[in-house]
């Protein structure tokens, strides 16, 4: 598994979360769990925080299991966010949401969004629920698949193309999903810019 962001962190496969070719959205493979005990593990600097993020993916479930994700401090409790596979969190103190079914055997988008004090959960990229959450969520540990206790168990399904994005809220608002894959090791910002500067003279 490699992390194709500007600034790359190294991502472990544990118990043999693996790339596989039997389904992807984008790209002819995807991530595999097979719901025992595998899962990816990474790190967030400084965490999410108490400001804006965006953590997004498609989502191809088999069966109804396991963590989707899961950050927190090492040995701590509240100061995480826990998404399990029906798309309802583990603890009040953290993101609360009614669950929502995922229906199996297709790709679904997901966002979480929090723009100010606002979180948005986005399924295929409509809005589906908001909650009041401030926290700071300084867990730089994070967990893709499974969790740090385990205790809800390990997902049985696949990921692709996930992003996690901290300071920054993409979404305030329906969107329209990707329809590509994410490119690689590009600062969009500065790819917007120069395209703007070199079509119209502005501020190249």
């Amino acid at each position: 598994f490699v992390d194709n962001s500007p600034v790359t962190k190294s991502v472990t496969s544990n118990n043999g979360a693996s790339i596989s070719t039997a389904q992807s959205k984008f790209g002819g493979s995807s991530g595999f769990f097979d719901g025992t005990n595998d899962y990816l593990t990474s790190t967030v600097i400084n965490g999410l925080g108490s400001g804006n993020f965006t953590l997004e993916f498609f989502y191809y479930k088999n069966t109804n299991s396991g963590y989707l994700f899961n950050s927190r401090t090492f040995g701590t409790g509240d100061d995480g966010i826990d998404i399990s596979h029906d798309l309802t969190t583990t603890t009040s103190a953290q993101v609360l949401f009614n669950s929502v079914s995922i229906l199996t055997n297709q790709w679904t988008h997901v966002a979480f969004v929090r723009s100010g004090s606002t979180i948005t959960r986005y399924i295929n990229g409509s809005s589906n629920g908001t909650t009041t959450n401030t926290n700071n969520f300084s867990g730089t540990a994070f967990y893709i698949g499974g969790s740090i206790s385990g205790n809800i168990g390990y997902l049985n399904g696949y990921i692709d193309e996930f992003r996690l994005t901290t300071g920054i809220a993409r979404y305030t608002s329906s969107f329209t999903t990707q329809s590509a894959e994410f490119p690689n090791n590009i600062d969009l910002t500065q790819l917007q810019t120069k395209y703007i500067g070199l079509v119209g003279g502005l501020n190249d």
